[in-house]
């Protein structure tokens, strides 16, 4: 088998991998995570994997060899890891877990969080100043914010609407993940146009 082959069927792979090796420690190590059930978290969670995926896709489809290339590689490859984490953390309740673990609070995971998002952004710092990249991330953090401050003020408040509870935090949760998606979108089409 050509040791080029290997690399790039080990690079289309390596997502799966990782999934695979955090799953496996996670069984042997005895913890199983509740999942929660409300449909918004699903469309939450939904709404993290376009963006994920659309990273990983970025990271696949990277044609070019040099340290940039590498950077670049890379740089898709942490956010779809990111991404999917936090898809994963809205079903499982994973900070929950961390945070117990850990002895923090909750709030102190999704502030982990968002620190390494903002350092990954910060490494495209030009890119997340173009228009659309930055409208987005905007609306994300605004609806992240407020999202956790409905959590604290309201814990958990609903309204209706056409005869359903909606959560106020969880509809501003996943109208933020599809923004903060939207606005990794927006950075990949981005990128593949100028590289024509």
């Amino acid at each position: 088998m050509d040791i080029r082959y290997f690399f790039k069927l080990t690079k289309l792979f390596s997502f799966s991998i990782v999934l695979y090796l955090i799953f496996l420690i996670a069984r042997f190590q005895g913890l199983q995570p509740a999942m929660e059930g409300e449909l918004g978290d699903f469309i939450t969670a939904l709404n993290f994997l376009f963006g994920s995926f659309v990273a990983y896709f970025m990271f696949v489809l990277n044609p070019k060899k040099d340290s940039r290339y590498l950077k670049n590689s890379l740089w898709w490859w942490l956010v779809s890891l990111l991404l999917i984490t936090l898809a994963m953390d809205e079903l499982f309740m994973l900070h929950e877990q961390v945070g117990a673990a850990l002895g923090l609070k909750d709030t102190f995971v999704f502030l982990a969080y968002g620190a390494i998002l903002g350092i990954l952004l910060l490494l495209r710092v030009q890119e997340v100043f173009v228009k659309d990249t930055f409208i987005f991330l905007a609306i994300f953090a605004i609806l992240s914010i407020t999202s956790q401050l409905a959590d604290y003020l309201y814990n958990e408040g609903t309204f209706m609407i056409l005869g359903r509870d909606i959560s106020y935090e969880q509809l501003l949760e996943s109208f933020g993940a599809l923004s903060l998606s939207c606005a990794i979108t927006s950075m990949a089409l981005r990128q593949l146009y100028t590289e024509r």
